[in-house]
């Protein structure tokens, strides 16, 4: 299993975030690894916050912490949502329950995560 940094009133991505995270991981003698979820709280539910998140975990990477195991987005092929209405057409490829980065902005986002890793190496 992962810690999910999920955010809550506040975000909790940031490095003191994720240091204070680990040192309760090393505790309880778990490995120091964790999963940052770009959305919900810590996009303060403005889901075109994502990218910021992904830009800061991605400076994280680049430092050398190797504690972010993994990211969760929200993404879907069309940017946002949409509520569904009995009897209306819903638009394909577009979210139904939380909004969403479309799928060009969700290629950015992993660029941005690819790079980060390689500079590691």
């Amino acid at each position: 299993g992962h810690i999910i940094m999920r955010g809550g009133k506040q975000p909790n991505y940031h490095p003191q975030d994720i240091a204070e995270a680990c040192d309760t991981l090393r505790e309880f003698d778990l490995p120091e690894q964790l999963v940052v979820d770009f959305s919900h709280g810590n996009c303060q539910k403005q889901h075109r916050r994502q990218l910021d998140v992904c830009d800061e975990v991605c400076q994280q990477i680049r430092n050398g912490s190797s504690a972010i195991a993994g990211v969760m987005a929200e993404s879907f092929l069309r940017e946002g949502t949409q509520k569904v209405v009995v009897g209306q057409p819903v638009t394909y490829g577009q979210s139904i329950t939380d909004p969403c980065l479309s799928w060009e902005d969700t290629e950015v986002l992993l660029d941005k995560l690819a790079a980060a890793v390689d500079s590691r190496f």
